[in-house]
């Protein structure tokens, strides 16, 4: 027997059950509608920034701007999405052209310090995007300037960082990015890299980190002292020597970094590379690998054979 009591208590926990999800639905929504407003007031100062901004403001943006393009990712609201892909536009587009012309070359080490600290910690994907636009804009600036603790502040972000991409198959640094700045700024590059990339291709965990650490030396041949050189070198012998690297395309990106090591500093010692050079053209199935090596071996410098000078008699005074 149901009793009217109980169907008054059945009922009202119903519609006490129903305020509560009608609540939490109003919650949502006022939620969703000011996230929409906050989101939609990013568009207008982005507009404002695009439009008013300078140069100078520009490099200041540029970490901001990655950060949010990351805070987005996981964002559902469309204006989310709108804003996103603003984001990156101004980044690729005008911001990052502004800012690469900016003067500041302490602003743009701090922010390319924060810009590689966060990349290591992130994963890959919005934020390493628009990072990476935001780095080559700060490399642009410390290429021309002349601030020399500038320059070596972004040189210790970048080792760091290198250090890191090439040390683990799982790292967050995407090599790309040091590549960028090997070819935006060298000058940074070389200070960052060159001491310790011999050992970064010798011990990289994994033959593609290797073939990496291989391209930025090849990149950077030009600025090694003959010291670098002479111990790169010494890796390239080791990788030369290594069964992985038979494979014609690495055995060819090997060669062509020697090659460029040879022209750029001929007095380093290269005879051991030079006869693991030789082992590996010797029978490989490429004709590329073995034309290359000929040619190494044919660019190092030769010791010519001194000529004897010829006696001549002095004549006798009559």
């Amino acid at each position: 027997e149901v009793k009217g009591d109980d169907v008054m208590a059945l009922l009202e926990e119903v519609d006490g059950e129903d305020a509560r999800k009608e609540r939490d639905a109003h919650r949502k929504a006022g939620r969703t509608d000011a996230r929409r407003a906050e989101l939609q007031l990013r568009l207008r100062a982005l507009d404002l920034l695009e439009r008013c901004g300078g140069e100078e403001e520009a490099l200041r943006a540029l970490a901001p701007l990655s950060s949010l393009a990351a805070e987005l990712e996981a964002d559902s609201a469309p204006e989310a999405a709108d804003l996103a892909n603003r984001v990156g536009a101004l980044l690729r587009g005008r911001i990052g052209k502004a800012a690469s012309k900016a003067d500041d070359a302490a602003a743009a080490a701090a922010t390319t310090t924060v810009l590689l600290m966060e990349l290591r910690s992130r994963k890959r994907g919005p934020f390493a995007d628009a990072a990476q636009a935001a780095l080559n804009a700060c490399a642009a600036v410390l290429r021309r300037g002349t601030d020399v603790q500038a320059h070596a502040t972004a040189a210790n972000a970048y080792e760091g960082a290198a250090t890191e991409a090439f040390g683990s198959k799982k790292a967050k640094v995407p090599t790309k990015i040091l590549k960028d700045c090997a070819s935006k700024a060298p000058n940074v590059a070389a200070a960052a890299f060159l001491d310790k990339l011999p050992g970064w291709a010798a011990e990289a965990p994994s033959p593609f980190l290797a073939g990496e650490a291989l391209a930025l030396l090849d990149a950077l041949a030009g600025r090694a002292s003959e010291a670098h050189a002479a111990a790169a070198f010494t890796a390239l012998a080791a990788l030369a020597r290594d069964e992985r690297f038979r494979k014609a395309d690495r055995a060819r990106a090997l060669l062509e970094t020697a090659k460029a090591l040879a022209k750029a500093r001929p007095g380093a010692d290269a005879s051991d590379f030079a006869a693991a050079a030789t082992a590996l053209a010797d029978g490989h199935p490429s004709q590329a690998v073995r034309g290359l090596a000929a040619q190494f071996e044919a660019s190092l410098p030769t010791t010519a054979p001194a000529t004897k000078t010829k006696k001549t008699k002095k004549k006798r005074r009559s």
